[in-house]
């Protein structure tokens, strides 16, 4: 084979591996961080709570409302590292999803005599398009419910439970506050 040959079918196989490479990059980023201490784990909390706060925050007692922050900030650490791994999987599945729509219509410029809309209904439908684009929706789907439903809810838990975490703190505050005022007054007399 000459070296014009070669080249080709070098390049050939580089396209091919294009998608591969792409897909694997999310693999490897979370393995990497993974590898340095960073938690990015996926599984749910070991809790019974889903991000809902009872609306009676105020009666509640102070360990209850102590144990209630902890597990919001639980939750919201936990979709937190969610939305940060859909975010990174759509964005190199958006990669990989354009690497291989690439090297079907290259495969495609081949054959002249192919009109273009057949050309862009033939990157459509071939095989690994469809898987590509079958995962890329998967993971759209989830930033969308993540970013419009699951985080901002489980923010506003979050700062719901903290609220109230101080303002019984300035509540205590205050009454110290006054109550060492007081003591000082009838001592002074």
């Amino acid at each position: 084979m000459n070296r014009r040959g070669r080249l080709k079918a070098d390049m050939d196989e580089k396209h091919e591996k294009a998608a591969e490479l792409y897909a694997r990059a999310y693999d490897e980023g979370v393995e990497e961080l993974m590898s340095k201490g960073v938690d990015l784990s996926v599984e749910p909390p070991d809790l019974d709570f889903d991000g809902s706060i009872p609306t009676n925050l105020p009666d509640l007692d102070s360990r209850d409302l102590g144990d209630l922050l902890g597990q919001c900030t639980e939750w919201f650490n936990y979709v937190s590292r969610l939305m940060a791994l859909v975010d990174a999987r759509k964005t190199t599945l958006e990669q990989a999803l354009k690497a291989a729509e690439a090297e079907v219509r290259r495969e495609l410029t081949r054959s002249e005599d192919t009109k273009k809309y057949e050309k862009d209904d033939a990157v459509r439908l071939d095989v690994r398009v469809v898987g590509l684009r079958y995962e890329y929706l998967r993971a759209e789907v989830q930033h969308i419910l993540l970013n419009r439903s699951i985080v901002p809810s489980s923010e506003k838990a979050y700062a719901a439970v903290s609220r109230e975490v101080s303002r019984r703190d300035q509540e205590q505050h205050q009454h110290n506050r006054t109550g060492s005022v007081g003591r000082r007054r009838k001592a002074g007399r």
